[in-house]
């Protein structure tokens, strides 16, 4: 009872890289002994400082560099929800998280991230539509309306070459609740104008007709 616990003295063996930008943000990795977890390091005279702090500085260099890190930040979140969008969608015990990581990508807006939104649309069919409710919302609906605008083309673009009833279904209910009823009503008879493809044009009289019909019973 009593003891005492010896601690080594702290001793820095070597730091990389030995010289960083004044604007910082430059990752040091730290080579000793007596290191321990959670111990503050300074690096000269003041602590590393919260990059929100950094974006508030008068200095152009320090803004830039703190928004840089923000961005690949973000970047990095966007590329992990779309590995789990990617890699666990045939999981149906990983579903719950798939849809997760699918309302994330729309709440980032992540308009890179469209193309995979679209896929996973018009290819995955989770089964509580099919067992509970037809109707019921597919995940990647909530999040392309959340990207909004710039998911418009590349919908109307893969619609009229899509077979899938589900899918038509959901790309007018999106393209509905980004542009309104009468915005894409005005869309679709553009595009008729301009496409000669009779399976194209099918496909979008197609969607016009169910638009019509959910205005007239007033869905």
């Amino acid at each position: 009872a009593g003891g005492l616990r010896y601690q080594g003295a702290l001793r820095l063996l070597a730091i990389d890289p030995p010289a960083g930008s004044i604007a910082g943000n430059t990752l040091v990795r730290l080579v000793g002994t007596g290191l321990t977890p959670g111990a503050l390091i300074l690096l000269g005279t003041q602590p590393e400082e919260d990059v929100f702090t950094r974006l508030r500085s008068k200095d152009d260099k320090v803004r830039e560099a703190a928004s840089n890190e923000l961005l690949q930040e973000r970047q990095k979140t966007i590329n992990e929800l779309e590995k789990i969008v990617k890699e666990d969608n045939d999981d149906t015990m990983q579903r719950p998280t798939v849809r997760t990581a699918i309302v994330l990508l729309g709440k980032y807006r992540s308009v890179e991230s469209i193309p995979l939104l679209i896929l996973h649309l018009e290819t995955v069919m989770y089964s509580e539509r099919l067992i509970l409710d037809p109707k019921r919302l597919h995940p990647c609906d909530a999040a392309l309306i959340d990207i909004g605008y710039p998911a418009v083309e590349p919908l109307f673009q893969e619609i009229e070459i899509s077979s899938n009833q589900m899918f038509s279904h959901d790309v007018a209910y999106i393209l509905m609740k980004i542009m309104g009823t009468e915005h894409v009503l005005a869309a679709i008879e553009k595009r008729l104008e301009n496409q000669a493809n009779p399976h194209k044009r099918g496909r979008l009289e197609l969607m016009r007709k169910r638009i019509g019909q959910w205005t007239e019973v007033g869905q």
